[in-house]
């Protein structure tokens, strides 16, 4: 029965978010033509700096509507008066919540996917193109040549750390697919009792929390560098501005190496508050839904 709810609610969301993505891949296309189609590099670089602004706006709308539609979605289907028929049809009422985030989390990490090749495309156009372009073209491919093997050399003795942190940000990024769903799920069920304007408590709870987490995040992400500067100090490396990054292949190594492990920290914080505030949501949302829900 929640594979049948999934499908409903993947129809529903389906209407209008596909076309956000062509429009914004449509979109993405056309700056990617215009880097690959412009000759003169004077031109190239204003039209790269006045498109800018305009593809920061596109990519956040396309994250934002999904967003907006998945929240409209739990609200009007689950708590608002449509709720006295969802909860009147033969299913469980946990099935129904569960239904929602998981169809939830399916749409933002598509909508993240979409984001992602927006800005490949571009980005990887102008890496094919600006070399080519520049007066010395060819120094600029030394550069690009000189960066690849650097990071290659800096790598080096530090697979395994780089493999957990790859995996890590897989795993941040199936959580985070998770956290929006479920937290404004929990949101809606904690005011389900409001008399009045009982969406915007909703939202309103969603946007302060969410906002307070992610200025925690960044308090806590600044405290990690700030000490994780200190132990690189105490052991002879410089994590900010490694004077060794072209000439010294040890120390390039533990450059790449303390980075690496400043960026594990950082990642597995910020995922288990994450986690933590997604399972807790979750199972206090399923609480409600099935055993408190009043929505007289």
């Amino acid at each position: 029965m929640l594979g049948k709810l999934m499908k409903y609610d993947m129809k529903y969301m389906a209407r209008i978010l596909p076309w956000l993505y062509v429009g914004g891949l449509a979109f993405s296309a056309l700056m990617t033509a215009f880097i690959l189609v412009i000759k003169d590099a004077t031109l190239l670089f204003l039209g790269i700096y006045a498109s800018y602004f305009m593809f920061i706006i596109a990519v956040e709308a396309i994250s934002v509507c999904s967003s907006v539609f998945m929240m409209v979605r739990i609200y009007k289907n689950m708590f608002s008066d449509e709720g006295y028929l969802t909860f009147t049809l033969p299913v469980k009422n946990g099935d129904v919540l569960n239904s929602k985030i998981f169809t939830g989390a399916i749409w933002t990490f598509i909508s993240g996917t979409v984001a992602v090749v927006m800005i490949a495309m571009p980005i990887a156009a102008a890496s094919y193109k600006l070399p080519k372009m520049s007066a010395d073209g060819m120094g600029f491919g030394l550069l690009i040549e000189s960066i690849i093997k650097q990071f290659s050399v800096g790598l080096a003795g530090n697979e395994a750390k780089l493999i957990i942190f790859i995996l890590l940000v897989i795993a941040l990024i199936a959580v985070s697919a998770f956290f929006a769903p479920a937290f404004y799920s929990f949101c809606c069920a904690v005011t389900h009792k409001v008399k009045r304007a009982r969406a915007f408590a909703s939202v309103g709870i969603f946007i302060g929390v969410s906002y307070g987490i992610g200025l925690l995040m960044s308090i806590i992400t600044v405290i990690v560098e700030i000490f994780g500067e200190y132990v690189s100090d105490t052991t002879g490396v410089n994590t900010i501005t490694p004077t060794a990054l072209i000439y010294d292949t040890s120390e390039l190594s533990a450059y790449f190496g303390s980075r690496l492990n400043i960026m594990t920290v950082e990642l597995l914080i910020v995922g288990t508050v994450m986690l933590t505030i997604t399972v807790v949501s979750w199972i206090v949302a399923n609480r409600i839904v099935n055993k408190k829900l009043n929505l007289l």
